[in-house]
């Protein structure tokens, strides 16, 4: 059986989607409003689960009626608004390039996959479907996610926009974490059919290759992927320790070895970052593996941090205010401008 923490990890993947459904499922949606530009940032929202690419934002937003929209800013322009208006709550944004996706509440408590293409305004449902959908996540022009099914088990699937097609990913059932893409490869955690630990598994639509990661024994959690490079969170003796693989090298290895907790890691190019437990609070750190440079990006704060995201040389974080909000905050390594996302 899994240890507490690895539980602990695993609940809190689907907690988010899952837990707006019953007062989602008697909403409608609106399919005819566009999206506007509106000003965002009251410390009457929430704001949480951010995804970036480039100079692209989208994140989660919960205003004081408990309802919940994706919103998306461009950094660059400053243009900020909904992604998407619906009476419907919508959770787990994901983006590449122009293109955002996310989990929407339907009908009768099931949630569905929708796409959004920023630049044209085309906007659709995935791919249609009895079960839920949750935690998207989406490179190039296909999108991944995970679908539960009759028996209450989760499975990945995913559907390229190119091509049409679209299938199941994982041929098991037992899947316990987000799927990531980068180009040709999924990554996501699933419970070994032979044993009761949790691994991580390679799906490569190129080569065809599918299969595990590594043979190691122990709980492997939330990988993400960039380029070649997979990251993910490890159970070393009721700690996360975060560990990456280098596809084309083979090698594994620490990222940082601590004894302190370390969770929702993320990965862009050469740069990781993850959440490190420091005293009684948390922090983001950052390794860059050209420069070997290895510090706090973000320290040791009156709040809390999580939920880091990482492209190319900009980081977004949720910070827990003592009022009970949640706040996006921004930081360019280039610059070192620091500052609230909207």
């Amino acid at each position: 059986m899994y240890n507490k923490l690895g539980m602990v990890i695993i609940t809190l993947i689907f907690a988010f989607v899952l837990c707006g459904a019953a007062s989602a499922a008697t909403l409608k949606t609106n399919h005819t409003v566009p999206t506007k530009t509106c000003t965002v940032g009251s410390s009457a929202y929430d704001q949480d689960y951010a995804a970036i690419d480039g100079s692209r934002v989208v994140w989660q937003q919960t205003d004081s009626s408990g309802h919940s929209s994706i919103y998306y800013k461009n950094v660059v322009t400053g243009y900020t608004g909904k992604v998407f208006n619906s009476n419907y709550n919508q959770f787990s944004p994901a983006i590449s390039g122009t293109c955002v996706v996310w989990s929407q509440n339907k009908t009768k408590g099931i949630f569905s996959i929708y796409y959004k293409n920023m630049a044209t305004g085309y906007c659709t449902g995935v791919m249609n479907s009895t079960f839920s959908q949750y935690a998207p996540s989406i490179s190039g022009k296909t999108v991944v996610w995970v679908q539960n099914d009759t028996s209450g088990n989760f499975s990945v699937y995913y559907k390229n926009f190119s091509t049409g097609k679209y299938g199941k990913v994982s041929k098991n059932s037992q899947v316990v974490s987000r799927p990531s893409i980068s180009g040709s490869r999924v990554v996501w955690s699933q419970v070994v059919a032979s044993s009761t630990h949790a691994v991580v598994y390679e799906k490569n639509f190129s080569t065809g290759f599918y299969g595990q990661l590594s043979s190691s024994t122990q709980d492997q959690l939330n990988p993400v992927i960039s380029g070649s490079r997979v990251v993910w969170v490890q159970i070393s003796g009721n700690v996360g320790v975060i560990y990456m693989k280098n596809l084309s090298s083979g090698t594994i290895s620490k990222v940082n070895p601590s004894s302190n907790l370390q969770y929702n890691v993320a990965v862009s190019d050469q740069r990781i970052i993850w959440t490190q437990i420091q005293g009684q609070s948390s922090v983001i750190y950052l390794k860059n593996l050209a420069t070997g440079y290895l510090a706090p990006v973000v320290p040791v704060t009156q709040n809390p941090v999580d939920n880091a995201a990482i492209s190319g040389v900009r980081i977004v974080w949720t910070e827990y205010k003592s009022d009970g909000h949640t706040v996006l905050y921004m930081k360019n390594l280039s610059t070192g401008y620091k500052g609230r996302v909207a």
